[in-house]
C-alpha cells in the first residue's frame, strides 16, 4: 500500500498522541518505542494490501507498540505463561503480513527473547524485543544464502 505524502505527520500525530503506547515505560525508553513505531510504518505499509488505508497500518503499529509497552513495562511481574501469551498475541499482529517461514523465524526470536529477558532492565528488554520485531531492519543473511552467493560469483 503506498503511503500518502504526509504520512509522517499523520503517523507522528497519531502515535505520539496515544499515551497508552508508552505509559508503562520511563521517558527515554518510551521515546525509543515511539521512534521505533514510526520506523515500522513504511515496511508495514509495504506488506499491507492495497485496499487498506494508512489508518489501518497505524492501527496495527499502535497495537504492536501498546503490547510491547505493556510487556516490557510489566516484565518483572509477569509469569512465564503470561509472557508466552503476550508474545503469541504479538505474533498474531504480524500473521496477516508475513509468510509461514517468516512467522516461525519471528516466533523463534521472541522465544529466545523470553528465555533471556527475565532479569534484564527495561532498557535492554525493550531494545532486544524491538530488534526482534523490527521490519525496517535488514534481515541477517543466513549462512546458506552467503554460500549460494559465493558459489555464483565468478572465480579468477
Amino acid at each position: 500500500m503506498p503511503l500518502p505524502g504526509d504520512w509522517e505527520y499523520i503517523a507522528f500525530d497519531n502515535l505520539s498522541g496515544d499515551e497508552s503506547l508508552t505509559d508503562e515505560l520511563p521517558d527515554e525508553p518510551a521515546s525509543r518505542l515511539l521512534n521505533w513505531a514510526l520506523r515500522q510504518v513504511p515496511p508495514m505499509a509495504e506488506l499491507t494490501s492495497e485496499e487498506l488505508q494508512v489508518g489501518d497500518v497505524l492501527g496495527r503499529v499502535r497495537r504492536i507498540a501498546r503490547a510491547v509497552n505493556r510487556l516490557v513495562g510489566r516484565l518483572s511481574t509477569l509469569s512465564r505463561d503470561a509472557i508466552s501469551f503476550r508474545l503469541e498475541r504479538l505474533i498474531g499482529y504480524y500473521t496477516p503480513l508475513l509468510n509461514q517461514d517468516e512467522l516461525e523465524e519471528l516466533r523463534k526470536r521472541l522465544q529466545n527473547w523470553a528465555e533471556t529477558a527475565t532479569g534484564w532492565d527495561i532498557d535492554r528488554a525493550l531494545d532486544e524485543i524491538l530488534a526482534a520485531l523490527d521490519l525496517a531492519a535488514e534481515p541477517p543473511q543466513d549462512a546458506n544464502d552467503r554460500r549460494d552467493n559465493e558459489s555464483t560469483e565468478p572465480t579468477t
